[in-house]
């Protein structure tokens, strides 16, 4: 098990904060998270797919980032 997985609280608030978003819109503002790991945002998996990929620094970020597109 990777310890520097995200957290499960992490993941639900990301997918909370992402909701009525297109997957498009979710691309430009998560892309600076994904990033961080050399990860790309994957436009033909789902969200939850993609968040799953995420560590704890990067999903912070990927919070950081939706609240501050909102």
């Amino acid at each position: 098990m990777n310890k520097n997985q995200s957290t499960a609280a992490q993941r639900s608030f990301i997918c909370s904060l992402a909701r009525g978003r297109s997957m498009a819109d979710l691309q430009v503002i998560l892309a600076p998270a994904f990033a961080v790991n050399g990860n790309a945002f994957n436009t033909s998996a789902t969200l939850n797919q993609n968040v799953a990929r995420l560590t704890k620094t990067t999903a912070s970020k990927a919070i950081e980032l939706l609240k501050a597109s909102a």
